[in-house]
Parts: C-alpha cells; structure tokens; sequence
C-alpha cells in the first residue's frame, strides 16, 4: 500500500502540473469537448503518460515503479523471474481501466452538465461501474493467499520484496 500511495502522490503531481499549465493557458475558462474528444485528450494527456510511466519501470532493470523501488518491492512474473514486456503492458492496463472508465463518464457528465441537459442514465450507471470494479481490485488481495490483485492475476505477475539490484 506504500508503494502505491508514493506512486499516486507523483501521478497526482504530474496531474495538477498538467492542470495548471492547463489553467494558465485557458486563464481559467473550462474547455469544453465533446465527451469523444475530451476521452482522447484525457487520454493522451495524462492516461497515457501515467501508463507509460508504469510499464517503462516495471520492465526496466529494476522492475518497480518508483513506489515499489523506495519499498523495495519488484514485479516479477509467477516462477519469480523477471516479468516479459506484454505482462507489464496487460498488468498496468488492467490496473488503470477502472480509472480510464471513470474518465470516460465524466466527461459524457460535464459534457451533459455544460449544455444544461440531465444526463441520461447511462451516465451515471457508467460512473456506478468503476466503484464497483476498484472495489473488486481492492478486495482482490486480501482474498487471496499471496496478496496478489486483479491486474497480477490477469498478467501472470506478482508483487515480491526485491531479490536483488540488477
């Protein structure tokens, strides 16, 4: 939990970075995209970066994000060797789709919210879904034996204490 709690407070860094060169640049006015549009910029701006962050140091030589280095913990495939590539990019996936399905509605509800309309109900049964899934992910470890989450189990991959320093 550590780790996770270290890695969300440098994601949550670089996203307020990003919102303030956002709020500098608009000086304050909200931008305002079609809820596809807005999806992709989300997406691009700070989705993608996030993932790319992840999958990059947990396939690096240490295989931990800065989080689980500073824990010194390491992501390591089920046999305890060193995870392949496609495990990475499936476990980090699976890790963010929770997220990435809240951004998605979210910006259907701002869009619904700014044209003055009620949104559809499909809105908010959207927004209801990731809760329910991170639940899921939260609860995940504790039932099982080695602690291992939804992502691990999907990916074949397993969090362990550093073995050694490559």
């Amino acid at each position: 939990m550590s780790a996770l709690l270290i890695d969300f407070l440098l994601i949550a860094l670089y996203a307020t970075c990003l919102f303030g060169v956002v709020y500098f640049f608009t000086h304050g006015r909200p931008l305002v995209f079609s809820p596809y549009m807005g999806q992709l910029v989300a997406f691009l701006s700070l989705t993608l970066p996030v993932l790319l962050y992840l999958i990059c140091f947990e396939y690096s030589s240490k295989q931990a994000s800065l989080g689980k280095q500073i824990c010194k913990l390491q992501v390591h495939n089920i046999n305890g060797g060193k995870a392949s590539l496609q495990s990475i990019i499936i476990r980090n996936v699976v890790k963010l789709l929770p997220w990435e399905i809240a951004h998605a509605f979210v910006q259907a509800l701002f869009y619904f919210i700014h044209k003055n309309e009620e949104p559809p109900i499909w809105v908010w049964i959207g927004l209801i879904i990731p809760q329910l899934v991170a639940f899921v992910y939260f609860i995940t470890p504790v039932l099982n034996n080695k602690g291992r989450g939804v992502n691990d189990l999907i990916a074949n991959t397993i969090v362990v204490r550093e073995t050694s320093r490559s």
